[in-house]
Order: C-alpha cells, then structure tokens, then sequence
C-alpha cells in the first residue's frame, strides 16, 4: 500500500479514455495537461477579449490556475485528473481541485452535509 497503490486504485478507464491523478513526476503527463491549459488560456482570451482587452494568454494561465503546473501539483490538497485517450496515450483534458480540511478536522467538500452553506472544493 502507498500513493503507487493509491494512484493506481484511482486510474479508471471510461469510453476509450483512461483517468489519472496526475504526478508532479510524470513528465509527459505534465507536459499534456500544460498544453490542455495553453489552449484553454487562448479560449479564454479570445472569448473575453472584448471585456479584458488587455489580458495575455500567460495571465490566462495564472487566472486559470498556477503559472507553474508542476509546483501547483505538489502543492498541499490539490488534485489533478487528466483524461489521456486509450489509443495513443495523449492528455486530452484535466480537472484540477483543492481538498481542504477545516478546523474541526471535517473534509470540506460537503458530500455528507447538506447545508447549502458548505463551502465546496475550489475546481477549475
């Protein structure tokens, strides 16, 4: 048992695609998730050039999450999945959040309370 076997537990195949916590470590993981966040930076820009005209795809990608992918994913609570196609292994999108514990020790992402007030997991 481990974060080998913890990871591997959360690997999951879906419709020709595999769903994976992603490893600081695995490099081309890394590297497809940041070319998934470089065209969403240039979705984003292009959609909400006419309210911020002066935003970079760079402040983008800071707007959309870190600037740095791998230092964000060794952060504490954060959780990357990435969707690679069973065929040829590419990252064809992700799914990041932020898991937090609060003072009394209770998980935050309200799954067993149902008061509306239950702050939810930071996603992007």
């Amino acid at each position: 048992d481990g974060p080998d076997a913890e990871r591997a537990s959360l690997s999951r195949q879906a419709d020709g695609y595999r769903i994976q916590v992603t490893d600081p470590y695995d490099e081309a993981a890394v590297r497809g998730v940041e070319r998934c966040r470089g065209a969403l930076a240039c979705a984003h820009q292009d959609l909400y050039r006419h309210i911020y005209p002066g935003l970079q795809q760079q402040e983008w990608l800071i707007a959309l999450g870190r600037d740095n992918m791998c230092e964000y994913l060794k952060s504490e609570g954060i959780v990357v999945l990435h969707a690679e196609s069973g065929a040829t292994g590419e990252v064809v999108g992700y799914v990041s959040c932020q898991i937090s514990v609060d003072e009394t020790g209770d998980d935050r992402d309200g799954a067993s309370s149902s008061s509306s007030d239950t702050p939810r997991p930071d996603t992007r």
